[in-house]
């Protein structure tokens, strides 16, 4: 989609272009990837992953409608990926093992949305997505 083609959508109608914006999606596990990117496809949302902190980088500065990050793998700088999604006004739902209370702690402190654990968020991912992201039904 052109830029311009972009900007007449955004002006004619918000609710349009938003329904189009991708969530970004930083998790490592191969089959934990997958469950999320075909939950986020069966609510109608398109998913972009993350190859690179710098690839990460970079989507988060273009926007976003959601940022999803597992919070146990350093690669992606957890805490520094939060607040880059933050500052850039997209939510963020970032899980982790419910043993580690510190990077846990770490994300809500800097900024995330939901934390959970890596249970709950394979568990509840689809309700977890519509209150972060109004997808769904009566959402998107």
């Amino acid at each position: 989609m052109s830029r311009s083609h972009e900007q007449q959508e955004r002006a004619g109608g918000g609710e349009e272009t938003l329904g189009r914006s991708p969530v970004v999606v930083a998790i490592s596990d191969l089959m934990l990837g997958s469950r999320a990117r075909e939950a986020l496809k069966a609510l109608g949302l398109d998913a972009v992953v993350a190859s690179s902190q710098e690839d990460l980088a970079r989507r988060l500065d273009e926007g976003a409608r959601l940022f999803i990050i597992d919070l146990g793998e350093p690669a992606w700088s957890p805490v520094e990926s939060i607040r880059r999604a933050r500052a850039n006004g997209i939510p963020v739902l970032a899980f982790g093992r419910h043993t580690d209370v510190e990077t846990l702690d770490a994300a809500r402190e800097a900024g995330a949305d939901r934390v959970v654990p890596r249970s709950a968020f394979a568990a509840s991912l689809p309700d977890l997505v519509r209150e972060l992201a109004g997808a769904g039904p009566g959402g998107a």
